[in-house]
């Protein structure tokens, strides 16, 4: 339970719309605070603080694309690399990469920087151009561990179409007259069924 700072006695929570100069822009946030009961005085503490300005650091990430601390511990663990050599593949600093998954907003050049390590072949290119970063065993861990998520993503789909027809052909399906049934793999794709010994599957795959 929360108590006054200033007398030991009851606070209670308050909140109000403000604004927040953030790297030169104004941005509007709800400010979360107590207020003292027995004096009228205002005070927050850190778990307010995080609750009121991470609105603004969510709403600057979003205007610039910046991926959030949770998506770049994701892409990271994706690899299976250690945050020491992450860095090292994108050429930050030894602690930078970790400091980012913790919270620190980057700058907006490498923010977007960050932004581009979802898009397929972005990490294959970073793992080519670091080989002489890394001892030639660690390397070669690295540069498989990057290329062998890249496959498993490229296999995925093939996998899955394999897998669709294979239900279709075991499927009892029997129409009155040629219609169309919608189909549900991952998304919503159509497929036209023409009698019952000549099935024919129209636009499964966009």
């Amino acid at each position: 339970m929360i108590t006054s700072p200033f007398t030991g006695g009851k606070v209670l929570l308050k909140q109000e719309e403000d604004t927040l100069t953030y790297r030169g822009e104004e941005f509007s946030y709800i400010r979360y605070f107590y207020v003292c009961e027995d004096t009228g005085t205002e005070f927050t503490d850190r778990s307010l603080d995080e609750k009121s300005l991470g609105q603004v650091y969510e709403q600057y990430r979003r205007k610039y694309g910046i991926p959030s601390a949770e998506e770049l511990k994701a892409c990271r663990k994706k690899y299976g690399l250690s945050a020491l050599n992450m860095a090292k593949l994108l050429g930050l600093g030894d602690n930078q990469y970790r400091l980012y998954e913790n919270g620190e907003m980057p700058s907006l050049s490498v923010g977007r920087m960050l932004s581009l390590l979802s898009i397929d072949g972005v990490m294959e290119h970073y793992a080519e151009t670091a080989a002489g970063l890394f001892d030639e065993d660690e390397y070669a861990k690295i540069r498989d561990a990057v290329t062998g998520s890249r496959e498993e993503e490229d296999m995925a789909f093939p996998i899955l179409r394999a897998q669709t027809y294979s239900q279709f052909a075991m499927a009892e399906l029997y129409p009155s007259e040629r219609k169309a049934i919608p189909l549900r793999v991952k998304q919503p794709r159509w497929a036209d069924y023409d009698g019952w010994n000549n099935t024919e599957i129209r636009s499964l795959v966009s």
